[in-house]
């Protein structure tokens, strides 16, 4: 019986000890994927600036497309468990969604006066933008990195629609950083405050339920994770 007893406990004290480290792995790897974010903001903020000096320095296009390109790899390699179901989910909607549709942003051959540059119905101000954003379809995009990375690559030395798409770069990668940087200081304040312990006993879990997953595509751990 005292055998039982002791292999009871020793088993006990492995699982306490198990747990222990998968809870300071999680701790290790949040803080580490959220000097990452940190990073992004900063780099967002950097090309919001760059953006909008564009009117006077034309020049410009050619770094707001480098940092863009530079941008986007990071952000689509963001860690999914960053991007908690809470409120900051739909910002991330119009961060990040794979799948801009060219045609919503941009006119074509066909439809010289069609897309959100071109219609000058549309204000391109970060309200409006934000309100025809995925207005019907998840391809709709007037926000994010994949349709600022379609209007940047877009311009040509004699653009018909130039100006309009200066006041676009301006405005949607403002709206860009404005949205990167509150989803960090969700992070900053849940982690270094202490806002919302639950949300942190959340990501834990899900960081627990993902360490056996980690094999499987990005995109299946996105969706396992924003389905839970």
């Amino acid at each position: 019986m005292g055998k039982y007893f002791v292999a009871l406990m020793a088993c006990a004290v492995l699982i306490g000890c198990s747990l222990e480290e998968q809870s300071v792995e999680a701790s290790q790897h949040l803080q580490q994927r959220l000097s990452q974010f940190s990073q992004i903001v900063a780099t967002s903020n950097e090309l919001m600036q760059s953006a909008q000096s564009l009117p006077s320095a034309p020049q410009t296009i050619e770094q707001v497309t480098l940092t863009l390109a530079d941008l986007h790899r990071r952000i689509a390699a963001i860690d999914p468990l960053l991007v908690l179901p809470d409120d900051s989910e739909q910002r991330w909607q119009r961060i990040y969604f794979p799948g801009a549709n060219r045609q919503y942003l941009l006119p074509s051959p066909d439809y010289p006066f069609a897309g959100i540059i071109a219609d000058r119905t549309i204000a391109l101000v970060a309200d409006s933008l934000i309100d025809e954003h995925q207005v019907v379809m998840a391809s709709d995009q007037a926000l994010g990195i994949d349709a600022l990375m379609i209007v940047a690559s877009s311009i040509t030395p004699n653009d018909t629609l130039l100006e309009r798409k200066h006041r676009y770069l301006a405005e949607a990668t403002e709206q860009l950083h404005r949205d990167l940087a509150y989803i960090n200081g969700r992070w900053q304040q849940l982690t270094i405050e202490g806002a919302s312990q639950s949300l942190l006993e959340q990501w834990q879990a899900a960081y627990n339920s993902a360490a056996a997953a980690r094999s499987l595509p990005s995109s299946t751990l996105q969706s396992m994770l924003i389905n839970k």
